[in-house]
């Protein structure tokens, strides 16, 4: 005679913290964040072209497409994440060039400089320091973080 088991495996627990992306598959996720990001360029074009109706305008579209993707793929390289934190990168990026941080005797430079405590600032902090130099250097007329 068998008795009952007083337990029993269940290789696959069923679990309520798993998040549910079953229906959703690797290219489903790839698709949905390149999507996303493609808004996101168009939203940064839109607004450069709104705060200076002359950036990029003697660009073609891929030039501009181009320019876009640098200019999100350096923030991200430098660790920023959030949307105002990209944007204020790509807001520098067109008053300094996408290659502000290489160049040896720009303004990102001499910030460096200036405010060496700074650069021990979070990636999303750091941004916003150094946008508020440049704000105060240059005397942007732009309205502060309008992004």
């Amino acid at each position: 005679m068998l008795h009952p088991l007083p337990f029993f495996f269940n290789e696959q627990p069923n679990t309520t913290w798993h998040p549910h992306f079953a229906l959703l598959g690797e290219p489903q996720l790839n698709a949905f964040e390149h999507c996303y990001r493609w808004i996101f360029e168009e939203r940064i074009h839109d607004w450069l072209k709104k705060t200076d109706p002359l950036a990029l305008a003697k660009q073609t579209d891929d030039q501009i497409e181009s320019w876009l993707k640098q200019a999100l793929d350096g923030a991200m390289a430098w660790g920023l994440t959030s949307e105002y934190a990209l944007a204020t990168w790509a807001d520098i990026c067109h008053e300094w060039g996408l290659d502000f941080t290489d160049q040896p005797q720009g303004p990102y430079q001499s910030w460096r400089t200036l405010y060496p405590e700074h650069l021990q600032l979070s990636p999303e902090l750091r941004i916003d320091a150094l946008d508020e130099y440049r704000q105060k250097t240059h005397n942007t007329t732009d309205a502060q973080h309008d992004r």
